[in-house]
C-alpha cells in the first residue's frame, strides 16, 4: 500500500514558485493554490526473468574454468578449456650435447570457483586437440566444438582448497616430450613457424572432475598452463635448462555444457526473443556467467505513477535485489558487484549502456536481509510516461570481463518467492490542482 509521507508547506511552496508569480499569470495562480504531495511506495511491480543467449565470446580470456557441478536448481554445468600453443623463443645449440629429462604442464589457480572444494581432490583430464583452433569470425564461443582425442593424454590429481594460488605442476607423458626434445635438437621446421607447429600439435584441451561437485578457475598467462620441457647440457659440467611452450592467449577459449533437465529452468531456451519469466520458474530467475544467462527485468506499470495526479515526478528510486536464501554462500560465493544495462529494445539492437553497478549488502547475522542495491532513479524518470518500443528494460550481469571468464551467478526470487523480497522502492512527487 502507498504511503503518505508529508505534504510540503505553503511557504515552501511560495519560496519555490515565487518566480513564477504574476498578478494577471493565471498558471501561476493555479501552481500556488494547488498541492505538492511526496509519496513513498515499494508495490510497483517488478517484472523479472531469464534469458539465455545463443552464445558468448570466450576466446582470449585470462581465466579458465573446469570442473562439473550440479545442483537441484542450476542442474549439470560442464566447464572445460582449450588452447594452442606457441613455439617456443629458445632453440638449443647443435655444439653441444643434451639430454632429455621431463615434460610438465603447470596450472595456477585463480581462486574463483563453484561448488565444494575441500570435499574432495580434483582430476584434472588432459586431451590431444584432433584438430586447430580457427576462430569463428574472430572469436571461439562457449558453444564452439574442437575434436580432441578420447583417450586422456595424462590425468592427475590435486587438491583445489580455496585461497590457492601456488603453481601445481604435473608431468606429461615422456613420449610427447622426448619427441619435441628430438625436434629441437634437430631444428625440425615444424619448429620454426607457428603455422607448422599448430598443424603438428593442435593444442591441449583440460577436463576436470571431483565427484561432480565443483568448478575450479584457473589464471591463463605465460606461466599458466605453460608447457615446461626440461634438459641438461653435458659438457664439462651439467647444466639444467628448460624450453617454456606458452598457451596461445589469442587461440583459446572456454566451453560450457548446462544440462537443465528437473530443474525450474528446463524449459529455457536460449534467442534473446525467448524471455522466460520467474512465474514459470517456480518464482526465480538465474543469472550466470560463461553460461550467458542473465536476468531481464522490466516495470510494465510505471506509468500507473501518472494517474495519481495531475503531474508526476520521480524523486527516488532504489531497486533492492534479493539472493535465494540457502543458494549461496562458502560452495557458491555472491559477487561482490553486479551490473545494470540498459537496451532500447533487446530485440533489435546489440547497442547496450552501463546503467551502474550495484551494492551488496549482507545480513551478516540470518541472512535474510542480503540483498544488491541500485538506484534507478534517472533510469526511471528517463523512462516515465512511455511505452511500446520506447520503454527501456533493464539486464543484469556480471560485470565486463566476468560474464566471460567466470562461472559466477546469482539465483533470485521475485516477490512472490517465500525466501526473497526483491522489489522496487519509489519515492515520488504528485501535483493536484484543488
Amino acid at each position: 500500500m502507498k504511503r503518505l509521507l508529508h505534504t510540503f508547506s505553503f511557504s515552501i511552496l511560495i519560496c519555490i514558485f515565487y518566480s513564477c508569480w504574476d498578478d494577471n499569470n493565471v498558471a501561476g495562480k493555479k501552481w500556488v493554490e494547488s498541492s505538492f504531495t511526496n509519496i513513498y511506495t515499494d508495490t510497483c511491480t517488478v517484472e523479472l526473468s531469464t534469458i539465455l543467449l545463443d552464445s558468448i565470446p570466450t576466446s582470449g580470456d585470462t581465466l579458465a574454468q573446469i570442473g562439473h557441478y550440479k545442483d537441484d536448481l542450476r542442474g549439470n554445468l560442464f566447464s572445460s578449456f582449450y588452447t594452442e600453443y606457441l613455439i617456443p623463443s629458445g632453440s638449443i645449440s647443435e655444439n653441444s650435447d643434451y639430454a632429455y629429462d621431463s615434460l610438465t604442464i603447470t596450472l595456477i589457480p585463480s581462486n574463483n570457483y563453484l561448488g565444494d572444494t575441500l570435499a574432495v581432490p580434483q582430476t584434472m583430464y588432459i586431451h590431444q586437440l584432433k584438430e586447430v583452433i580457427d576462430l569463428d569470425t574472430e572469436y571461439k564461443y562457449n558453444v564452439s566444438d574442437i575434436a580432441y582425442d578420447p583417450e586422456p593424454l595424462t590425468t592427475f590429481t590435486f587438491t583445489p582448497y580455496r585461497g590457492r594460488k601456488d603453481t601445481i605442476e604435473r608431468r606429461l607423458p615422456d613420449e610427447l616430450g622426448d619427441s619435441i626434445f628430438n625436434m629441437l635438437k634437430n631444428s625440425d621446421l615444424r619448429l620454426s613457424n607457428q603455422d607448422y607447429f599448430r598443424s603438428f600439435f593442435n593444442g591441449l584441451a583440460f577436463f576436470g572432475d571431483c565427484n561432480d561437485n565443483c568448478i575450479n578457475g584457473f589464471q591463463v598467462n605465460d606461466n599458466s598452463f605453460a608447457i615446461k620441457l626440461y634438459y641438461r647440457r653435458l659438457d664439462a659440467t651439467t647444466t639444467d635448462q628448460v624450453i617454456v611452450f606458452k598457451p596461445n592467449t589469442t587461440y583459446n577459449f572456454n566451453k560450457i555444457e548446462h544440462d537443465r533437465t528437473g530443474t525450474p529452468f528446463q524449459e529455457l531456451e536460449s534467442g534473446r526473443e525467448n524471455v522466460f519469466p520467474s512465474q514459470e520458474s517456480e518464482h526465480l530467475v538465474y543469472m550466470q556467467a560463461l553460461s550467458g544467462i542473465y536476468v531481464n527485468i522490466e516495470f510494465p506499470y510505471l506509468n500507473d505513477l501518472n494517474k495519481l495526479g495531475e503531474l508526476a515526478a520521480i524523486e527516488s528510486a532504489e531497486l533492492r535485489l534479493y539472493p535465494v536464501q540457502y543458494t549461496y554462500g562458502d560452495q557458491a560465493p555472491l559477487p561482490e558487484t553486479l551490473y545494470l544495462y540498459t537496451t532500447n529494445d533487446e530485440y533489435v539492437t546489440d547497442e547496450y549502456s552501463d546503467v551502474q553497478s550495484g551494492s551488496l549488502v549482507i545480513d551478516e547475522v540470518y541472512s535474510e536481509d542480503t540483498y544488491y542495491s541500485f538506484d534507478i532513479t534517472s533510469f526511471l524518470q528517463s523512462n516515465l510516461g512511455t511505452s511500446g518500443n520506447s520503454r527501456q528494460k533493464l539486464m543484469l550481469m556480471m560485470p565486463g570481463d566476468q560474464f566471460y571468464s567466470t562461472v559466477d551467478g546469482v539465483i533470485f526470487g521475485d516477490r512472490e518467492h517465500p525466501t526473497s523480497n526483491s522489489r522496487l522502492y519509489v519515492l515520488y512527487k504528485t501535483y493536484n490542482e484543488k
